[in-house]
């Protein structure tokens, strides 16, 4: 339908985003791991070797907890079906059989954000700020 011109001449600019939303109704959320809580899903992800563990090592418990905090704070939405079909399909990590995701972007943004900052909190906060943002990929 984004392809199509509606009734008013105009594209479909809408279909994009129901289509967005139909694909997290459908598929993402009812094939998401469920994890009660951050620490649940931390040391799972660790235990289970999806995570290296020398990552979160380098900062305490207490500031990973706030960097995941703020990064759900953005209450990020991809804008188009093509953005999130592409992000859990080739970056969201997944079972080791490929069938459920174990992230959302909040949570590839801050695994990233925290290897990239390599024991730093402000160059991990000022690098998950500007991911989740869109201003760097």
């Amino acid at each position: 339908m984004l392809n199509l011109y509606g009734p008013d001449g105009k594209i479909q600019f809408e279909a994009d985003q129901l289509a967005a939303r139909k694909y997290f109704l459908d598929n993402v959320n009812t094939n998401t791991v469920f994890f009660h809580d951050l620490d649940e899903k931390l040391n799972y992800l660790v235990e289970n070797d999806y995570y290296e563990p020398e990552t979160l090592e380098q900062y305490s418990r207490e500031f990973v907890r706030r960097l995941w905090d703020e990064a759900y704070a953005y209450k990020f939405r991809f804008p188009t079906f093509l953005g999130a079909f592409k992000f859990y399909t080739s970056y969201a990590l997944k079972t080791f059989d490929g069938n459920r995701f174990l992230e959302r972007l909040e949570d590839r943004v801050c695994m990233v954000a925290l290897h990239l900052g390599q024991g730093d909190e402000h160059l991990a906060t000022r690098i998950m700020q500007e991911i989740i943002s869109g201003r760097f990929q």
